[in-house]
């Protein structure tokens, strides 16, 4: 594996470990959220679950499986989170330890987008014999 694919790994399972941490610290506001839509806080864990599998798969995906649709699909889902996130950010985290945590999240997923995207990971993708030996 490049060592840009390994940066972009180890920077991502470093994010999905601090989004566990996120979601413990935002439960009482997030089952307070999901209890005025009429949803327990089993919705909220199930979805919260869900999608961290989600995510550990694409890593999976990308890091060890050299897929490279799935990697345009984290690039995507990045892209397309970003304005929700941005959105949402003061009225669900503020300042707050959550919030500095989401903050520090965010940051490691672009440094890991920038790192699978440039370097030795291009070629890796491609699956060149060049690829091969780094």
């Amino acid at each position: 594996m490049p060592s840009n694919v390994r940066n972009f790994f180890w920077l991502n399972f470093l994010a999905l470990v601090l989004g566990v941490a996120v979601a413990i610290l935002t439960a009482p506001k997030n089952a307070a959220i999901a209890a005025a839509g009429g949803l327990g806080p089993g919705f909220v864990i199930g979805v919260q679950v869900s999608v961290e599998a989600l995510l550990l798969l694409l890593l999976w995906l990308i890091a060890f499986k050299r897929q490279n649709w799935a990697r345009w699909v984290w690039l995507a889902m990045f892209v397309l989170g970003l304005p929700g996130y941005i959105a949402i950010f003061k009225n669900l985290f503020g300042i707050s330890a959550a919030g500095a945590i989401s903050l520090v999240q965010v940051i490691l997923e672009i440094v890991a987008l920038y790192f699978v995207f440039t370097g030795n990971a291009a070629a890796w993708f491609r699956r060149t014999t060049e690829a091969e030996s780094v």
